[in-house]
């Protein structure tokens, strides 16, 4: 009798456990948490600008002027219709597609483009197990799925209008198309190219994903030659229309760097956001009194935001010591923010294992050291948003440092996982 209580139990703890590993478990439970809290972000996006859920979102404006067909255009409030650049290209022309079905800044189209931001928040959760099963270990991807579907930091991240929650679609994507061997065909080279040149239209900052891949690419010169070949290919039709349109040949695919130097760097800056540990204050401020808005209009796009670069920079020179305390600040903020009593460890975890022997170093250590680099110099106003096309790869760096402490212990539990899943291998196998 005793036996078979125990049989029976022993039985439950199993199929708890089984449960409990499961990828669609963890993608439901994203899902309901987003869904719970889109409700409340809906009422303040509402509440935000006087009734515009839209009113800050430039990616939505640009997205309102394709909509009604008058091109790729001005991306602020009470400007004059005037040709844009501030945003590369995908993501403006998604959300007009949005527009177009639902209406232009309706409460409709919100609720669509927050309602898809819950779902692809949810299947990160799917795209975070596969890397890491691919790449760390199936309790790593196990556990940092988990992280990433209830931490409320990241869910309340991923409703948010921009093109990060695609970016880090993109960034775990990229790890699924690279083989695990340093080996690919010239034809594999030219497909990857392009892949990355349709990311960066997204966001021109995951040109990083190149270098960081460099030892799939430097097989060869003819590899090298390929890739290259593919990105000019997708990336230069933008190229050329803002050099046609805009007067000026943008590398990064878009102009605003100048202005968010600004934000961050300028004179007369205030100490007027607060945050944990007090790392946002004194890194960004930016009140506009109208002559911003009548610059822009006298100057036009390009001239405003090199209006905008000229004044920071002379500000950096003026004052050296402030904008590298400012600067410290705010790398501190990127990866800290808004917990750091959680992220200090997690990050730190993550760093001591990427530095580590593991197959992936070259290219976590690439990416974590530059992608964040631009945030430092400007602002990181919204952290939790710039960090999150490689939060994924923090968290499971973090993990599998924190499992790989636990030495024989976490090697069963790895081989009790790998037994227990069995997805299909078409997807990032």
């Amino acid at each position: 009798m005793l036996n078979t209580s125990t049989s029976r139990l022993a039985g439950l703890a199993r199929a708890a456990l089984r449960l409990i590993r499961s990828p669609l478990l963890i993608v439901v439970a994203a899902l309901i948490l987003r869904f719970a809290l889109a409700g409340n972000f809906v009422g303040w996006m509402t509440a935000n600008g006087k009734g515009d859920p839209y009113s800050s979102n430039e990616p939505s404006h640009i997205a309102a002027h394709i909509a009604r067909g008058e091109g790729f255009s001005s991306p602020y409030d009470g400007i004059l219709l005037m040709p844009s650049a501030q945003q590369p290209p995908l993501y403006p022309l998604f959300i007009s597609g949005i527009f177009k079905i639902t209406g232009v800044f309706s409460l409709a189209s919100l609720w669509t483009l927050v309602g898809f931001n819950c779902v692809l928040g949810s299947l990160v959760c799917f795209l975070i197990y596969r890397v890491g099963r691919r790449w760390f270990s199936p309790l790593a991807g196990v556990s940092a799925a988990w992280i990433w579907a209830l931490l409320p930091a990241i869910a309340a991240t991923d409703l948010n209008l921009s093109h990060y929650l695609l970016s880090s679609v993109f960034v775990l994507g990229w790890l699924c198309l690279l083989p695990r061997k340093y080996k690919i065909g010239q034809k594999q080279s030219f497909l990857l190219g392009a892949t990355l040149g349709i990311g960066m239209l997204m966001n021109s900052v995951l040109v990083l994903l190149y270098p960081a891949s460099a030892r799939w690419f430097l097989q060869s010169k003819r590899h090298v030659l390929f890739s290259l070949l593919a990105i000019g290919l997708i990336v230069s039709p933008w190229m050329l229309r803002n050099y046609l349109t805009m007067g000026h040949f943008y590398p990064g695919l878009r102009d605003s760097f100048g202005q968010a130097l600004y934000v961050g760097n300028h004179r007369g800056m205030e100490n007027t956001r607060g945050c944990a540990w007090n790392l946002c204050g004194g890194t960004y401020d930016y009140s506009d009194d109208g002559d911003d808005l009548r610059q822009f209009a006298a100057r036009g796009e390009g001239g405003f935001m090199q209006w905008k670069l000229t004044q920071s920079i002379d500000y950096i020179r003026s004052s050296p010591r402030e904008f590298l305390a400012r600067s410290s600040k705010r790398a501190l903020a990127f990866w800290l923010l808004p917990y750091p009593l959680f992220y200090l460890p997690v990050v730190l975890l993550s760093w001591v294992y990427i530095l580590r022997s593991n197959p992936l170093r070259f290219f976590l250590v690439t990416l974590f050291a530059l992608y964040p680099f631009a945030y430092y110099v400007t602002e990181v106003v919204w952290a939790t948003s710039y960090r999150h096309p490689i939060e994924p790869l923090v968290l499971l760096s973090a993990v599998s440092m924190v499992l790989s402490l636990f030495g024989r212990v976490t090697q069963g539990s790895q081989r009790t996982v790998d037994s227990e899943f069995s997805l299909s291998p078409a997807i990032c196998s």
